[in-house]
Formats: structure tokens, sequence, C-alpha cells
């Protein structure tokens, strides 16, 4: 469960100014982000856990979800992404790309892609950090959610995710706040029914092998294909609708490289 402070302070919004329940909620969260950081994700390749303090402050300052900015960091630093010759990054990158990230997957998705697309990596990194993210975040802001006549949201409950009719994976939050996964971007649809679209470039898939495998090779190929389909359709819970959605999406025009690359693209962004 969440913190609870944090949900007292949404039952008592309410009753006081605007102004002061979104700056109480936004300290909460970056604090929780700090606790979240200091002492358990190395901000170097020393295994150095114990930040200076302004330096966590400024990857904490902003974001709407605690575990975000550590994610991120954590991602860039120690997770294998390459920043264009190679995956040993200075720690003051991974702090400039993450800072105030409200969504670390995103943000490491736009800066694999602006590579991808043949920018240098200080580009890269200006174009996806979070003053770019930050005006699509997917968190309300407890003066949007928690005025009178709006129910306050279950911040217990999970996000839901499923495939759409256009074969894009949608995210629906408990407040009713829904993000879609483009194809080098996403669009995010507020509960009152405002939506915003960003988007940028993706990093090019793999190439696609030439020729056709032999029997073996293919019944191998057949049967990681069938695998993929399976995890897919266990991540939306069996939701037909959701499945019949993604199956019309691929399409039996694919070959069988091009179907398992769909898949584990669709399985990435249905994992947590």
């Amino acid at each position: 469960m969440k913190n609870f402070t944090l949900l007292l302070m949404l039952i008592l919004a309410p009753f006081a100014s605007p102004e002061v329940a979104a700056h109480g909620s936004t300290q909460v969260i970056q604090n929780n982000c700090i606790n979240n950081i200091q002492g358990v994700i190395a901000w170097n390749y020393t295994g150095n856990k114990r930040w200076d303090t302004g330096n966590l402050k400024r990857l904490c300052a902003g974001t709407l979800e605690a575990s975000e900015p550590g994610g991120c960091f954590k991602k860039i630093m120690h997770g294998g992404v390459d920043w264009g010759r190679g995956t040993q990054w200075t720690w003051k990158n991974a702090l400039d790309l993450c800072a105030g990230t409200s969504n670390a997957r995103m943000t490491v998705y736009c800066f694999q892609g602006s590579l991808g697309q043949g920018n240098q990596w200080a580009r890269a990194i200006k174009d996806c950090s979070a003053p770019k993210i930050l005006a699509l975040a997917e968190a309300p802001q407890v003066n949007e959610i928690a005025q009178p006549g709006n129910p306050v949201p279950n911040i217990c409950e999970a996000d839901v995710k499923s495939i759409n009719n256009d074969g894009n994976v949608e995210v629906r939050k408990p407040d009713g706040t829904v993000t879609e996964y483009l194809d080098g971007g996403m669009k995010i649809t507020r509960p009152n029914g405002e939506s915003s679209t960003v988007l940028y470039s993706t990093q090019a898939p793999v190439a696609i092998p030439p020729g056709v495998p032999g029997q073996a090779h293919n019944s191998w190929l057949k049967s990681h294909n069938e695998g993929l389909l399976n995890i897919l359709k266990n991540l939306v819970n069996n939701d037909q609708a959701a499945i019949d959605n993604y199956i019309a999406y691929e399409g039996n025009n694919k070959n069988i490289y091009e179907s398992i690359q769909l898949r584990r693209k669709t399985i990435s962004l249905l994992l947590p």
C-alpha cells in the first residue's frame, strides 16, 4: 500500500487551499523518492550508495511518481543502456536524463529512440529529460482530483493494462487516466476527456534475418512465437477482447521473425 500520509492528504484536500495541498503532496512524493534511492541505489560503479544530498534532491525534484527517478537512474547506470559509445555512463549524465521523471520507461525509451535516429547522447538527453515528459505526466495533481464533488481515487488499486482496437497497449490508472503507447510516443487521456500526445523517434529494430529457416529451425521459432503469445495473454489476464485486438493488429501477413519482434515489443510494454 502506498504511503498512508498521502492518502490522508487526498482525503483532507477539499478542506485545504489547492496551493497548500498540491505542495504538500509533492513534498511527500519527493521524500519517498529520496528514501527509495539513498542507501539503496549506487550512484557510481564502485557501489557507493551514499548520495550527495543536493544531487539526490535534484534527481527527485518535480516527479509525480516516487519510484520513477530512482528506477530510471538504476536502469541507465546499471541496466546496460548504451549511450552511443558503450554502457558505462558518467553519473552526471544519467542524473540529467532522469531528474524529475515521472515515467522511467518512457524516458529510457525516448533516449534510445533519439540515438536510433542518429542524434548524439547530449541531444538525446536534452530531448528526453523531464521538462519534456513532465508536461505529460500520468499522475494528476491533488487539486485536480480531490475537489468537492469528485471522488477520491483508491490509490491502492493497481493499474489495468490491456490492448485496444488499434493494437496499442493501454494502461488505465485507478483515477481513470489512460495512457496509450503509440509507435514512437504516447497519448495520455485524463478523466475529464482532455488528451495530449507526445511523439518522438524510436530506435530502429533489429534487422529481420533473410531467407527461410530450415524445418528444425522453423519448428523452434514457431514454438517460441507461441510461447510469446501465451505470455501476452497472461499479461492481459486472458481478456479475450484484448487478445482479439492484438491478433487483428498483428494480422496474418507477417513472417515468423516479424511476428516474434512485434510480440516482444508488446510484451515489454505490458510488463510492470
